[in-house]
């Protein structure tokens, strides 16, 4: 009789290679799906940040006698395209209040990131609108603040 050599089945060293294979996947898998997450946020914020400045635009360009209305966290000039920069709107501060309650829900959006919209006396607009994904730990390698400019000629 010959002695039958051919194992069948895993040995307990064959399985637990398996085991780590199949974990070092699953953990690849894991991170993608907090790195999808993370850019998913950073660009759902993108387009808000894009929202805010385009439709700040257009409502200085429709209203361009109460331009001074929509400075913010900046100094108004005296004159902006010759007119005066003192806001008589309540139209106008009622926009500004709902813009910038909009502007609040970027994270970060306060005295360390602030938000501004600047207009000089010739009509040059700058809308800066920032925001920092750092105080979610779990996007915490994603701590750089991030910053929208938009600048615009109103006239």
């Amino acid at each position: 009789m010959r002695a039958h050599s051919d194992q069948a089945g895993f040995t307990l060293i064959e399985g637990m290679i398996s085991l780590l294979i199949l974990s070092v996947g699953l953990l690849g898998a894991a991170y993608m799906q907090v790195y999808v997450h993370t850019t998913t946020a950073q660009t759902g914020y993108r387009a808000l940040a894009t929202s805010l400045a385009s439709d700040l635009v257009s409502q200085v360009m429709a209203d361009s006698q109460n331009t001074g209305c929509y400075v913010f966290n900046s100094v108004a000039p005296a004159n902006i395209n010759g007119r005066s920069s003192v806001c008589n709107s309540p139209a106008a501060t009622a926009f500004m209040a709902a813009w910038k309650t909009r502007a609040a829900q970027l994270p970060s959006a306060g005295a360390s990131n602030p938000n501004s919209v600047a207009i000089n006396a010739a009509g040059l607009t700058t809308i800066t609108l920032q925001w920092d994904l750092a105080r979610d730990s779990a996007q915490s390698s994603f701590n750089v603040p991030h910053r929208y400019i938009l600048v615009t000629q109103v006239s």
